[in-house]
């Protein structure tokens, strides 16, 4: 898995030699470094593709993650809430914004958002939503 990762940061590089103006390839190449842990890249990497396509929700939410695995959980709040004010439907964000709520000690705001992403049709997992319900008490 991690040969496919690198491999494909290769030929987004290669790409990037030919065009520099290319947002999929550093979207592609962002995503890559994400799965690999590479976040301070990736989020390098986010940021200049949001420049060249700022209403792309996915952009925001892949960043969200990078932020949040740096321990960046207000950043990662932020990018959350940016791809679910560009996509209110985007139910998988409202389940990651929940867990930055939840790193940060808001459980009422973590439920909130848990229990939103669940409406939507997200699997949200029951035993998450019990845990910030005793957190609350």
């Amino acid at each position: 898995n991690l040969k496919k990762f690198d491999s494909a940061i290769y030929d987004c590089n290669k790409a990037l030699q030919l065009n520099p103006d290319a947002p999929i390839a550093y979207q592609n190449r962002a995503f890559s470094y994400l799965n690999i842990g590479k976040y301070k890249e990736s989020v390098e990497d986010y940021n200049m593709v949001i420049k060249m396509q700022p209403n792309t929700p996915e952009l925001y939410y892949y960043r969200a993650a990078d932020f949040y695995f740096l321990g960046n959980f207000e950043k990662a709040l932020e990018d959350n809430s940016k791809a679910i004010e560009l996509n209110p439907k985007y139910d998988v964000a409202y389940f990651n914004r929940s867990h930055c709520y939840d790193s940060l000690k808001r459980y009422l705001d973590a439920l909130n958002d848990a229990l939103q992403s669940q409406q939507l049709g997200y699997p949200v997992p029951p035993t998450y939503i019990e845990k910030l319900k005793s957190s609350l008490k």
